[in-house]
């Protein structure tokens, strides 16, 4: 009788995991189909974004879920986040070697994981007017890094007993 009340609650919780993932996978639309946004457009949805991270945090929080529903969907959304900051710049273009171009899919994909990851190599760099939308990507990158570690750190210590 315990299982059946367990899992009638844990059903509104991945719907719930599910509103993030959503957000996150129509500002990854311009990726897949090659849409033009403008500046407003990509300033928008990199704040977006950001906002979908501390969204997902608080419905982890709120909503009691397991460590390993937490993972699952924190790592969907990731990937996510990955693609649809690539959708902006395949959209807004980028600077290689001194000279704007409009990146390939590849291209903009390497350039999202490499700002996403704070690695900046710096063959590739943001049209200065769009510094901010890079940024935005890179402090999302650098929390949802520590938030991983974190809740990496929680599965491990729930193996262990503690």
């Amino acid at each position: 009788m315990g299982e059946t009340a367990k899992d009638s609650r844990q059903a509104p919780i991945w719907g719930l995991f599910l509103i993030p993932t959503f957000a996150v996978l129509t500002a990854a639309l311009p990726y897949f189909f090659n849409i033009e946004i403008g500046p407003a457009r990509a300033h928008v949805s990199a704040v977006s974004l950001l906002f979908n991270l501390a969204l997902f945090y608080l419905l982890k929080i709120r909503t009691g879920a397991s460590v390993r529903q937490s993972i699952i969907f924190f790592a969907l959304n990731g990937v996510l986040t990955i693609i649809a900051f690539a959708g902006i710049y395949r959209s807004l273009g980028i600077i290689e070697q001194g000279f704007f171009r409009y990146p390939t899919h590849t291209d903009a994909a390497y350039f999202s994981i490499v700002t996403f990851t704070t690695l900046g190599y710096g063959d590739f760099q943001p049209v200065a007017a769009y510094r901010l939308v890079a940024a935005t990507e890179a402090l999302i990158g650098y929390v949802y890094l520590g938030l991983l570690v974190g809740f990496l750190l929680q599965l491990r210590d729930e193996g262990k007993g503690g």
